[in-house]
Formats: C-alpha cells, structure tokens, sequence
C-alpha cells in the first residue's frame, strides 16, 4: 500500500490565473508537469526517485470557485 495524502484549500483568484499558478508552482518544485487540461481543470504531475524518495505523483482539480482539490501519492 502506498502512502497518500488529500487536502482541499479555497482561493478568491480569477480562475484561469489559479490555474496558471498552479503550473507554476509545480515546475518551481521540481515536478516534471504530464497532464494539464484547462478546461476540465485537472493537472496532473510527477517527481522523480531521488536519495530522499521513491518518487512522488500529484493530480489537481481546480474548480472555478477557487476550490483546489490535491492528491499525493508516492509511486
């Protein structure tokens, strides 16, 4: 079983600049992005194995209320 970790968090921002930070963010992270669809409001990224971890997945659902729905999960 993998560990996994969800989390929710509301932003007052105009949603196709939320959507951009997003992607933003996640590159500044190290995340390499695989998967962004504007529309639907998902993205979906991965970091690599290194010495501290085995790797790591991330999917985001951006709502155009702001609401911001995260998973993490290692791989």
């Amino acid at each position: 079983m993998t560990a996994n970790y969800r989390m929710s968090r509301q932003y007052v921002l105009e949603y196709n600049l939320l959507f951009r930070k997003c992607q933003e963010i996640i590159k500044n992270c190290g995340f390499i992005l695989q998967e962004s669809n504007q529309t639907s409001g998902s993205i979906k990224a991965k970091a690599g194995m290194s010495w501290k971890s085995f790797g790591e997945n991330i999917e985001l659902q951006i709502n155009h209320n702001g609401m911001i729905n995260a998973q993490s999960t290692c791989s």
